[in-house]
């Protein structure tokens, strides 16, 4: 149960460096995560949103395609896939990402037609 807590505090941790767009510490917090908690998908999330900030594309794309064949019903995750695409120019990849996203957004909370970080692929 501890580590649980260790987890949800890590990620408290990284969420208020990403607010504040400090990509570098927000990476040492998520790295700091021990080995087995660092595939979890809310881990996995944030990693992408490191990797989006920094635009490092190559990385991010790794990580995110790795992350959906995990958790195909992750939202979240195809989001970041496609944004990561849409950030390095392949639309074609953005889109066909958005239409996972879509698929698997159950509870419709990502507003991809509207989003500005997609406003390139329409």
């Amino acid at each position: 149960m501890r580590a649980i807590f260790a987890l949800a505090a890590a990620l408290d941790l990284a969420d208020g460096y990403l607010t504040l767009k400090m990509w570098a510490d927000a990476s040492d917090t998520l790295r700091r995560i021990p080995k087995h908690w660092r595939r979890h998908p809310d881990v996995l999330d944030r990693r992408l949103v490191v990797y989006t900030g920094m635009e490092q594309w190559a990385d991010g794309r790794r990580l995110a395609k790795s992350a959906t064949v995990d958790y195909p019903m992750r939202a979240d995750l195809w989001y970041r896939l496609a944004v990561i695409e849409a950030g390095d120019g392949d639309y074609d990849a953005a889109m066909e990402a958005v239409r996972h996203c879509i698929a698997a957004d159950l509870d419709g909370r990502f507003d991809v037609a509207n989003d500005e970080a997609l406003k390139d692929i329409w």
